[in-house]
C-alpha cells in the first residue's frame, strides 16, 4: 500500500458513500454476503479494499474540484484550480 496518496476513508465518510462503495465491490466481484464473510474471514483484504476505495473517491472528487473559496471574518479569498 505504498502507493497511496490519499488517507482512509472514516467510517462516518464511507457511510455517505455507500451506494458508490457497493458499485466498487461489485466491480470487484464481491456482493453484499461475500462482503460480510470477507470481512470476517479476511480483514487485511478488507482493509485493503476499504484503502482502494478512498484513493479513487479523494481522486475523483479532487478532480473535480474547479473553486476553492477561503473565508476569514475580514476576508474572502477565492481559487480558480485547474
Amino acid at each position: 500500500m505504498s502507493d497511496l496518496r490519499y488517507r482512509r476513508l472514516r467510517r462516518d465518510e464511507l457511510e455517505e458513500v455507500q451506494p458508490q462503495f457497493i458499485h466498487f465491490l461489485a466491480a470487484n466481484g464481491l456482493p453484499g454476503p461475500d462482503w460480510e464473510q470477507l470481512k470476517a474471514e479476511d480483514p487485511q483484504r478488507a482493509d485493503r479494499l476499504i484503502h482502494e476505495f478512498s484513493q479513487v473517491i479523494f481522486g475523483t472528487t479532487l478532480e473535480r474540484i474547479e473553486f476553492l473559496i477561503e473565508r476569514h471574518p475580514k476576508d474572502l479569498r477565492t481559487y480558480r484550480c485547474g
